[in-house]
């Protein structure tokens, strides 16, 4: 191999002749491709401009026509012939205000069914220009204006322009925004007019007709099918903006504004357009420079036209990008010669160094292997022992000759030990995953050890599982540890069950000598209880509340005791059902303390157990009403909602409140406030039902603010 054999100064010196041979090719690429999209970008933009200019020829060739057309209509000479004549036409003795009313319904025609034209008029020389006949769009609206608000129209521009022209002469207006007594009309819209000049049969001048056009329509028409990243400018003869890609800069000049084409569009030097027919401007304003095309509007009339000039531009970046997107696939190519020849050149290279890599991984395996505290083998199908680590070997106390032929049936003595590890070597190589085992391994002259085993498969490629790898850990200590965990468990666990029986024994022994008080003190209250005095009378009341609270202090008791020691059922239970039962245990107390029930959701169903749910919701019930503010009656209102897997029940009352430092005490057997009359088992007895649902509760609750308990029970997933 070393005849092939490539330097690293050899490798450098092709890769470098290589680049060299690639960059030149590219160059001359890059060259030929630039040139050619240069032209195509002149031809496209050159073929735009006048396209749009054309449209602003044929728009006002059509305006003309318009114009003409107009001023050629019986009405307009009958008019001036009436006016002459004292009011009466001597051609068919036809009125001027006939004459005039004619020409108002031929204008309102032909505005109508020309949308660009708003306003048409018919301007004499007399009275100052005064108008004879206007009609102009309005809205929606075409409407001919009243003669008592015609105007004088001598003093403007068009007008005296107009009457110096011969006859059969245009005149055409510059495009600008339309003013209305001198003042912008608001909202603005631009306008340009055509005039031609009336002369009477003795060749005066005898006025004008005049049409003013809707300007905006044909800069729409402009901006319509403008090509993705190009600019359209429209300019007057002064360089003015009439369109411009920013549309606060068209028409900027009528609001004395001083910024123009000329100022704004610095032509770059020659140097810069080397080989391209591509005009290049520069904004000065935001630096950009654009490729554009100027196209002279040319009008073929008897008429003087505003000079105007059409601007199609498009960003040089863009045509800039346009070039490397063409040149990519050929930078591609070549590149991929380059990369191609050099991969070829490092092939040896990358291989030799692979296989250094390989050797290498092998021997920090090997080293992780035989270095580990765990027993690793690897068992083929027929049990033989295909490899082993040093930790192996010095467990079952064997060489490395007797391992060599040695079988999982040797190394492993126990007949339950040695099923269990055949089974899951069977059911890896069958393809499944199998979870770990523990198995007790004996050794010789040394106690056994609770080993963990865990199996996976050695594949040859991605199918093929050759033998599988056991890692066996001693897990003795930890064995151990469970056990004795466990133990534990059981001994609480009985010393609970004692304790539950000996609660529920004192609780149910104490409640017979209570009975037996109570009903003394009820006989002698009865027996004797006019003569009793005051003061003997006041002693036996007291004993007979005490008998009574200690009663209800042991029934809770038992409570406690029964729900903690009974195993609990859960059915699908009616909310409904439980809310009435819980009610009407509490049936006098609700009627004494007036108490406000608000349920919401009480159609609901819940897995529950049915008898315990009811004697949470009567606990907090009586809670409610035993804890009530002392100036109104107690509003308690239940609510059944889902909050993710849990269903929740709510119930909040309009009490005296808890503070948030009592919160987890008073759900601790005799632990209660000092207020009211609780035994403080109640809670207590709520928290232990909702620990038999595997659930919670939760309280929110101020002082002065009332108490919410929220019940939640986990839900089963369908």
């Amino acid at each position: 191999m070393s005849k092939f054999h490539l330097s690293q100064t050899g490798f450098i010196i092709g890769c470098a002749l290589i680049f060299t041979l690639g960059l030149a090719t590219l160059w001359f690429n890059y060259v030929d491709v630039s040139q050619r999209v240069n032209r195509e970008t002149h031809t496209a933009l050159a073929l735009q401009s006048s396209a749009k200019g054309a449209i602003i020829e044929q728009t006002l060739l059509g305006s003309i026509r318009h114009t003409r057309f107009i001023y050629a209509t019986p009405p307009v000479s009958g008019v001036v012939r009436a006016y002459q004549n004292g009011g009466q036409d001597p051609v068919g003795q036809t009125s001027y205000a006939h004459w005039v009313q004619r020409l108002e319904s031929i204008f309102s025609t032909y505005i109508q069914n020309n949308p660009d034209i708003v306003q048409i008029r018919f301007i004499g020389k007399a009275n100052d220009g005064r108008e004879l006949v206007r009609v102009h769009r309005h809205g929606d609206k075409i409407e001919a204006v009243d003669e008592k608000n015609l105007q004088e129209k001598s003093q403007r521009g068009y007008f005296k322009s107009v009457q110096n022209l011969p006859a059969g002469h245009l005149y055409i207006s510059e495009i600008s925004l339309n003013r209305e007594y001198g003042e912008i009309e608001q909202p603005p819209w631009p306008t340009y007019r055509i005039a031609q000049p009336v002369y009477d049969e003795q060749a005066r001048f005898f006025g004008l007709v005049i049409i003013n056009f809707n300007a905006q329509l044909l800069l729409d028409k402009l901006t319509q099918h403008t090509p993705a990243h190009s600019a359209l400018f429209l300019l007057n003869q002064h360089g003015q903006y009439l369109l411009h890609p920013e549309q606060h800069k068209a028409f900027s000049f009528e609001y004395a504004e001083t910024q123009t084409w000329y100022e704004d569009a610095q032509s770059l030097p020659s140097t810069q357009q080397a080989e391209t027919e591509i005009n290049l401007v520069k904004f000065d304003t935001t630096g950009v420079i654009y490729n554009v095309s100027e196209y002279s509007v040319h009008m073929p009339v008897s008429s003087h036209v505003p000079p105007l000039t059409i601007v199609a531009a498009m960003q040089h970046e863009r045509v800039q990008n346009t070039i490397l997107q063409r040149y990519g696939t050929s930078v591609l190519f070549n590149l991929g010669l380059i990369f191609l020849t050099l991969i070829l050149l490092t092939l040896y290279r990358l291989y030799s160094h692979a296989s250094f890599l390989r050797v290498k991984l092998q021997a920090e395996i090997e080293a992780i292997f035989q270095g580990s505290n765990d027993i690793i083998i690897s068992i083929k199908a027929d049990g033989k022992i295909d490899s082993w680590n040093h930790t192996a070997l010095a467990f079952f106390s064997m060489s490395e000759a007797s391992m060599k032929n040695a079988n999982i049936n040797e190394l492993v003595a126990e007949p339950q030990a040695l099923n269990a590890i055949k089974q899951h070597v069977k059911a890896v190589f069958s393809g499944l995953e199998v979870s770990p085992l523990e198995v007790n391994l004996s050794r010789k002259k040394k106690a056994p050890k609770v080993m963990s085993a865990a199996f996976s498969p050695v594949k040859i490629g991605k199918k093929s599982v050759s033998s599988v790898s056991a890692i066996l850990r001693d897990v003795t200590d930890a064995s151990l540890l469970r056990i004795s965990l466990q133990q534990s468990k059981d001994k609480l666990e009985s010393r609970n069950e004692e304790m539950q029986a000996f609660l529920y024994t004192v609780s149910h022994d104490l409640k017979s000598p209570l009975v037996t008080i109570g009903g003394f003190t009820d006989r002698i209250l009865e027996s004797a209880g006019d003569n009793l005095s005051d003061k003997n009378h006041h002693r036996l009341s007291r004993i007979k509340s005490n008998v009574n609270h200690m009663s209800l202090l042991l029934s809770e008791l038992l409570d406690l005791a029964r729900i903690a020691r009974q195993k609990v059922q859960f059915d699908i239970s009616s909310f409904q059902t439980c809310i009435e039962k819980a009610q009407q245990s509490l049936n006098q107390s609700i009627i004494d303390s007036n108490a406000i029930f608000d349920i919401e959701n009480s159609q609901q169903t819940l897995k529950v157990n049915a008898q315990l749910l009811t004697q949470c919701l009567q606990n907090l019930f009586s809670n409610a009403i035993n804890y009530a503010s002392e100036n109104s009656p107690p509003v308690i209102k239940i609510r059944c909602f889902q909050r993710g897997n849990l269903q929740c029940i709510s119930v909040s009352d309009n009490g005296i409140g808890i503070d948030a430092k009592h919160h987890e005490i008073i759900f601790k057997i005799f632990e209660r406030l000092n207020v009211g009359n609780g035994t403080g088992v109640g809670l207590a007895i709520v928290r232990t039902i909702m620990e038999k649902h595997h659930g919670w509760v939760e309280l929110v609750s101020m002082p002065q603010k009332g108490s919410t308990f929220t019940l939640c029970f986990p839900q089963p997933k369908d």
